[in-house]
């Protein structure tokens, strides 16, 4: 199965809190997600949500999650 993340742009971050960024899974209209990995090194997903909207603002009320545990990324999954 072929792995695809994209290099992190020059305007995104390169940690956000304790997670290191090591490149973009996906953008779109809801944010970007980054391949992050923890402190103790486990692999994650890491939404940034996009704030400029109250939906967008209430949205990540709603959902608020960071650190989700990420075992398989392809460009065939799904979201």
């Amino acid at each position: 199965m072929a792995y695809l993340i994209a290099p992190l742009t020059p305007a995104d971050p390169h940690r956000l809190g304790d997670y290191w960024l090591a490149g973009r899974l996906g953008a779109g209209g809801q944010g970007v997600v980054y391949e992050a990995y923890g402190l103790g090194g486990e692999r994650v997903a890491v939404k940034v949500p996009r704030f400029d909207s109250a939906k967008a603002r209430a949205r990540l009320a709603k959902d608020g999650v960071v650190g989700v545990p990420l075992t398989d990324v392809s460009w065939a999954a799904k979201p």
